[in-house]
């Protein structure tokens, strides 16, 4: 329940937002829901990889892979079905190490 809360709240967030400021606010889960820190980083962390995933899935097959491809070009021939894998999982670390930090942070200043 609380993963699927958090993919619409991701996906929101980066469109209101932009998707630099997005994340940041997932800072703010740990925060509100309190929970052990895997918890907290494994939440954010699927919650930004489905999200992001969807969305470079979607401009891929918008645009024919031709970017994909071009990019893959310069990557050491990386494929371009490979790409938008490897960019959500770099995106999904971004998330979920912000909701550890917020969880940390929140059990920082209940001490």
């Amino acid at each position: 329940m609380h993963l699927l809360a958090l993919i619409i709240l991701v996906h929101l967030l980066n469109f209101m937002l932009g998707p630099r400021w997005g994340w940041a606010l997932l800072i703010l889960y740990g925060f509100i829901i309190r929970q052990s820190r895997w918890q907290g980083f494994f939440l954010p962390f699927f919650a930004v990889l489905i999200s992001w995933l969807a969305y470079t899935l979607y401009l891929d097959y918008s645009n024919q892979h031709l970017l994909a491809t071009k990019m893959g070009v310069l990557l050491n021939d990386l494929p371009a079905s490979s790409l938008p894998w490897v960019t959500a999982i770099i995106g999904a670390l971004g998330g979920g190490l912000s909701g550890w930090v917020g969880v940390n942070f929140q059990k920082l200043l209940s001490l």
